[in-house]
């Protein structure tokens, strides 16, 4: 854990216990501060008690004699406690900044902050694993397993390597670090953020308190981005390093038919083939392994071993994970993809792909007639996006509606190894729903989850 020195002695108050809340509460508290807290679910205040803090609702004195108020990620930036602590001017704190602040005081360290609406999870697991791989001393967490503030402690050459959401941006202050990541911008979480321009404004924050000396990777094939590149140019003292997957990018990192140039320092070399990567295929995870090798070459590591990491990188659980071959058919979780922009991705990675999709849609998200459909043989549609999906998709593609996820798997097995017989290559069961899970799941890991367990129960039951 990471003591948080700078509220000792003043009376902080914490707004949500979740695991990154709790974690907050409990740097604080090794810090010297005071601190109350609350959460709007009576199971977590009860955690609260447990580990030793005061529990109050915002609507008592308490509350109104506190320095400042650190809210959870999850916290809606409407929730009446915000708004009163606004309408005094108290400060209003996140977990990513009281972490940054109080890290950065101990020489040489390093801070990297990956995010984007798709693969910064991806993007922060590879940096870690090529770190770990060159004998550099790092750890890894924020948005992705290990709440920043329960990180250990800082040590002179140390780095961090951060996922950051635009939820945690949004309390992250002029977020100081030296190397910022923005991996790429399409609609996602607009029922919070309301516009996509709003949603693009709070992810350009990761890039607001650096300084010279420090680097800035922009992914260029979105407008948000190529317009981000452009303000900064005008106003940063910072290395600009343009990332693209589309096209040639002078001065920065782009990949052309799967190959990895780097553009950084002089001409542009091919320094990687990421067709040949085990984990690493499509475009979205060459846009990834890109950024990922931008970091760490801006961190002094030597491109022998990135790509030598590359190699034997396992991936993430949920995202385009290969769980099972057998047969000529390879199923495929890609749970994560809870967006259309990120099934995209998915699609446009395998031929004859067996597609298992549906759930919750979000409201701004593009349709399925928006997605490459060509190389679908099949899709098998479930939850409360099934019909829609059904009636969108038409005569375009063959398609079914299922009670479970379950069901379309199994029924997607049998079609796929059928379809497999032909002897023309590789066939793929594709879990990439378009949807959030709650429909069905309590949340996309336990929707991934379940498509292991079933594919490996349809595994056992296949004759050998």
């Amino acid at each position: 854990m990471i003591a948080v020195t700078e509220y000792k002695g003043e009376t902080v108050a914490v707004l949500g216990l979740g695991r990154s809340g709790l974690a907050t509460a409990k740097a604080l508290d090794a810090g010297g501060a005071q601190v109350i807290a609350w959460d709007d679910d009576p199971a977590r205040c009860d955690d609260g008690v447990a580990e030793g803090f005061v529990i109050a609702d915002p609507e008592t004195s308490l509350w109104r004699g506190a320095k400042a108020m650190m809210p959870s990620p999850g916290i809606m930036p409407t929730h009446s406690a915000l708004e009163a602590a606004r309408a005094c001017n108290m400060d209003i704190v996140g977990d990513i900044a009281l972490f940054c602040r109080a890290v950065r005081t101990t020489p040489f360290v390093r801070l990297v902050a990956i995010t984007g609406t798709n693969g910064k999870s991806t993007t922060t697991a590879l940096v870690n694993h090529i770190l770990q791989k060159a004998g550099v001393l790092v750890e890894m967490g924020g948005n992705i397993g290990v709440p920043a503030l329960q990180l250990s402690p800082p040590k002179p050459e140390k780095v961090y390597v951060l996922e950051v959401s635009s939820f945690q941006l949004e309390t992250a202050g002029d977020l100081a670090v030296n190397i910022a990541v923005l991996l790429n911008i399409s609609p996602d979480h607009l029922e919070r953020h309301h516009t996509l321009d709003s949603y693009a404004g709070l992810k350009a924050r990761i890039f607001a308190g650096q300084s010279e000396g420090d680097v800035s990777i922009i992914g260029v094939d979105d407008l948000h981005g190529r317009k981000l590149m452009n303000e900064l140019k005008d106003r940063t003292p910072v290395k600009l390093v343009p990332l693209s997957i589309s096209h040639d990018c002078e001065g920065g990192l782009y990949v052309r038919n799967g190959v990895l140039f780097d553009a950084m320092k002089a001409s542009a070399q091919a320094v990687a083939d990421l067709k040949t990567t085990r984990v690493l295929s499509g475009p979205h995870n060459w846009q990834n392994a890109a950024a990922a090798y931008g970091i760490a070459r801006s961190l002094g590591v030597e491109k022998t071993s990135i790509v030598g990491a590359f190699s034997d990188f396992s991936g993430l659980p949920h995202r385009m994970e290969m769980v099972a071959e057998r047969d000529g058919v390879r199923f495929v979780n890609d749970s994560k993809a809870t967006n259309a922009a990120a099934t995209a991705q998915a699609l446009a990675t395998y031929d004859r792909i067996f597609w298992i999709a549906g759930g919750v849609t979000k409201q701004y998200d593009a349709g399925v007639e928006a997605l490459p459909l060509e190389n679908l043989v099949r899709a098998y549609l479930i939850g409360e996006a099934a019909a829609d999906f059904a009636h969108q998709l038409g005569d375009k593609v063959d398609h079914g509606c299922y009670d479970s996820l379950a069901d379309a798997i199994r029924v997607a097995a049998h079609d796929a190894w059928m379809e497999a017989r032909s002897g023309r290559g590789v066939v793929v069961v594709l879990l990439s729903p378009a949807c959030a899970s709650y429909d069905q799941f309590s949340n996309f890991e336990v929707r991934g989850e379940v498509f292991r367990a079933v594919v490996q129960d349809v595994m056992e039951r296949m004759p050998s």
